[in-house]
Order: C-alpha cells, then structure tokens, then sequence
C-alpha cells in the first residue's frame, strides 16, 4: 500500500496490498482501493493497473513533481521535472545515513 503526499483517505476506507492513493488524491469515507488498483484525483477514481494513459492524464493536472519533490513541472513533453536535481536530492539525502549502524 502507498499513499503519497497530499492524499486524503476517508474514514473506513481500505487501500489493500499493494494498492496506491496518489498525490492529492481524495477517497470518501468507506471507499475501497482492491489489490493492486490506484486511486487518482480528486474525487479519486480507481483504475486497474495498465491503464496509464488516463492515470496520467489526470496526474498531469495535480503537479505530482511539486507534490513529492517540491521541484517545478518543466515545461514540454517527456520527463516533466529536473532529474539531475531530483538525483542531487535524494542522494544527498541518502548520504546523511552513510554512517547510521544497525542496531
């Protein structure tokens, strides 16, 4: 299961293994996200995996690059944000554990 910044899940509402509430995305209460499915928008609709094309559609309107990584949309086609910063972040965030040991 994963729900991701922004998303708002409803009382009663079951996301099930593996099922995914995207960014910003609204579920009412007593919803139910089956094995695998995604919830996408506000209001959330659920799709079955394979169906990106409308998943992106509908993500290209909710600004997941700011969502998540707080970055701006690049404009035009294709990768819609900086990965050589998106890179920079994580591995730096990354390297802050270098010396964590197991305990």
């Amino acid at each position: 299961m994963r729900i991701y910044q922004g998303a708002h899940v409803g009382e009663r509402t079951e996301v099930r293994i593996d099922g995914i509430v995207h960014v910003g995305s609204v579920l009412p209460p007593g919803s139910l996200v089956p094995i695998k499915w995604i919830a996408v928008g506000d209001p959330a609709r659920l799709f079955p995996p394979g169906e990106h094309e409308e998943i992106d559609a509908i993500l290209s309107r909710m600004d997941f690059p700011q969502q998540v990584y707080g970055l701006e949309r690049q404009p035009g086609g294709g990768v819609d944000m900086d990965m050589k910063e998106l890179t920079r972040r994580e591995t730096t965030g990354l390297a802050d554990h270098r010396h964590d040991r197991e305990l």
